[in-house]
């Protein structure tokens, strides 16, 4: 990722794309309506829907889960790691791109280091929205759960006049206590299974 970024900027030659180089139905699109919900809104809940129908109910998107959980396993059973790992890849750049696009109009600028950071953030809302580390288990609900609530901390953190320092370390330490969680209930689910094999 920090190889990629140094493209970008190299690329790039440091420059970056202002409000005044966009076109205006451009930079009016986050903005815009439907009966009093604004587009950024919408969009968001559409992903949502679309994300948690595709990973329930599809074949497809319990073949996810499947690999996730247990990749020699998903192998016997028929599954193609390699189509479902490339379609993981194309999704996760589809949305990538298009939260990219909404950003850039909405903000109204375009530089090297937009986002800087907010990788860490998306694996600790994952995380805390109880999407297992190594793989096959988490639901779509949780993870918008979970941004909701980290959302809600950093707003929080801003509002009692918190330096910014004291906010990075409490947002590694929730992270941190997410993770340790995350492991201790994917042990004891591990437990729980060998003890029903044994019976």
């Amino acid at each position: 990722m920090s190889i990629y970024r140094g493209f970008v900027f190299v690329l790039s030659k440091g420059e970056w794309v202002s409000a005044h180089e966009m076109t205006e139905a451009f930079r009016d699109f986050p903005r815009v309506s439907i009966m009093g919900i604004s587009n950024l809104i919408l969009i968001a809940v559409i992903v949502v829907i679309i994300a948690a129908v595709f990973l329930k109910y599809s074949k497809t998107g319990r073949e996810i889960y499947g690999v996730g959980g247990n990749r020699v396993a998903a192998r016997f059973v028929g599954i193609s790691i390699k189509k479902i790992n490339y379609l993981v890849f194309a999704l996760s750049g589809v949305i990538v791109g298009l939260a990219g696009f909404l950003w850039v109009a909405r903000y109204a600028s375009a530089q090297n280091e937009t986002a800087l950071g907010f990788e860490l953030q998306t694996i600790a809302a994952c995380v805390i929205g109880g999407v297992s580390i190594a793989g096959g288990s988490g639901t779509v609900l949780g993870v918008v759960l979970g941004a909701l609530f980290l959302g809600i901390l950093n707003n929080a953190l801003t509002v009692i006049n918190l330096s910014p320092f004291y906010q990075m370390g409490i947002q590694g330490l929730v992270i941190i206590l997410a993770i340790i969680a995350n492991t201790l209930t994917d042990k004891r689910n591990q437990l729980t299974m060998l003890r029903k094999r044994k019976l």
